[in-house]
């Protein structure tokens, strides 16, 4: 009998042994069920990345009604907005833009960091070297926008939540909004066979924006530059009245 006792003993041990280690299994088994579910994620599309960055931005406008990337047609909902990321410099031709695809942290690094006009950094990140915006993601990083782990790895091609991309870029806008501005040199473009004529007008008030002028050829709608006495001044010409040129801002 003492036999049999010390059998069921045994055995109850080896129930409660069993059964402990299947609770441990099925909780580990949730965890990583949990974890998974986790790391599940919204994505963006490069379309809708570049329409919410420009309207961010407030980038709307542009010249060119060819599209800039063959794949990206008048028809296309994103047209306006990739052609004005074009012409403000967020995109580059040079690199392919799929709007389908869905962004990526280097694509994030590479669209902000042109938005803010950063395109440097010194800083060592392991995992870049196979990628097309290794400066832009060195001036991401070193501007404190975006981070790398504990190995100084990116992972460039890693795909972005909608709400992590949305807060890079909420905090790439405010950065441009509220830098100090310290240069103040400008740079005017002109389009392809634009004339501008150079001229010395007799008088020039600002007041009125209008010169006084002595030139003959001078007509309506010609755009004209002259030094006045505290910088140089590009006005088209609205309408003349005699020897009065009324002059009003260039677009």
């Amino acid at each position: 009998m003492t036999h049999w006792k010390q059998r069921l003993h045994q055995m109850h041990r080896v129930c409660r042994f069993n059964t402990a280690h299947f609770i441990v299994i099925t909780c580990t088994l949730i965890s990583l069920l949990s974890a998974c579910k986790a790391k599940e994620i919204t994505s963006i599309t490069l379309s809708d990345w570049i329409m919410t960055l420009d309207e961010e931005a407030g980038i709307g406008s542009y010249t060119q009604k060819t599209p800039y990337f063959i794949n990206v047609s008048e028809d296309d909902v994103c047209f306006d907005a990739v052609q004005a990321a074009v012409e403000w410099g967020v995109l580059d031709q040079s690199y392919a833009f799929d709007p389908d695809e869905v962004l990526t942290k280097e694509y994030c690094a590479y669209t902000l960091m042109n938005l803010a006009e950063k395109a440097d950094g010194d800083v060592n990140i392991k995992d870049i070297s196979d990628s097309n915006f290794k400066k832009q993601i060195a001036a991401a990083v070193s501007s404190g926008l975006m981070k790398l782990d504990h190995r100084s790895m990116f992972y460039p091609k890693q795909v972005l939540d909608q709400k992590e991309a949305m807060a890079y870029l909420e905090k790439a806008v405010t950065y441009i909004n509220n830098r100090e501005i310290t240069d103040t040199h400008t740079e005017i473009t002109w389009n392809q066979n634009t004339d501008v004529k150079d001229i010395v007008p007799v008088s020039y008030d600002a007041s009125s924006c209008s010169i006084q002028i002595d030139d003959p050829s001078l007509q309506e709608g010609d755009l004209v530059h002259f030094q006045d006495e505290y910088e140089e001044q590009y006005f088209q010409i609205a309408r003349i009245d005699g020897a009065t040129a009324y002059l009003k801002e260039i677009d």
